[in-house]
């Protein structure tokens, strides 16, 4: 007997879904897991783990943001705070940046309020711990 070795889903078959997959993993913020799970489930649409890396990276989809350009939408925050303006809205890939992911994201790289590293900081007593 011949194996013959399943190709995936189609180009087309991506196209259809596209917006539904694009939906649930950044606008959600489901795990891939999830995504694989609700697209079989609830559309009768599979394809492997790899092949939605695969895809995903086609379609230039980049649901984590890179600490250089978090660090720089905190700094701009900080800094219209410090100033009395209003909060800007951030952007990254074409999808707005949740306050409260810039929020998390400045409170584990402990940045103050006035967007320094905080000495006094949950950061500084890991470090002191961790050079001992």
């Amino acid at each position: 007997m011949v194996e013959t070795r399943r190709s995936g889903p189609s180009v087309e078959d991506w196209d259809n879904h596209r917006d539904t997959i694009e939906s649930l993993y950044l606008h959600q913020d489901k795990t891939l897991k999830d995504v694989s799970r609700i697209m079989r489930q609830t559309y009768g649409f599979t394809a492997t783990p790899r092949q939605y890396i695969h895809r995903f990276t086609k379609w230039g989809l980049r649901k984590y943001i890179p600490n250089h350009a978090m660090r720089a939408m905190v700094a701009v925050r900080n800094e219209r705070r410090r100033q009395g303006q209003p909060e800007p809205e951030f952007t990254w890939n074409g999808h707005r940046v949740d306050a409260s992911r810039l929020d998390r994201f400045s409170r584990l790289e402990c940045f103050s309020d006035d967007g320094e590293l905080d000495p006094h900081g949950r950061c500084a007593i890991r470090y002191l711990y961790a050079i001992q």
